[in-house]
């Protein structure tokens, strides 16, 4: 598996991360399985939400058809309450 960084320094870093990632599973370089383990580590540092949807520089950076992949990705992930 690639190495990705999952504390990162901002917000905009974060989104270029998973943009390479999908990218990367785009590209057949990541499995599924590797994919929603490291989304879900994206999501569990807190930055991934705010409030009930995604922060908007992710959803900005990522665009429409990356969050939908991102989206199934995360299904059965339950944020903090």
């Amino acid at each position: 598996m690639k190495e990705y960084l999952i504390h990162h320094k901002n917000l905009l870093n974060l989104a270029y991360e998973i943009k390479r990632a999908v990218d990367d599973y785009w590209n057949r370089e990541l499995t599924e399985t590797e994919l929603r383990e490291l989304l879900w580590k994206f999501a569990a540092t807190g930055k991934l939400f705010k409030a009930k949807d995604y922060n908007k520089t992710i959803k900005k950076i990522n665009g429409h058809a990356r969050m939908e992949v991102i989206d199934k990705m995360l299904e059965g992930y339950q944020q903090r309450i």
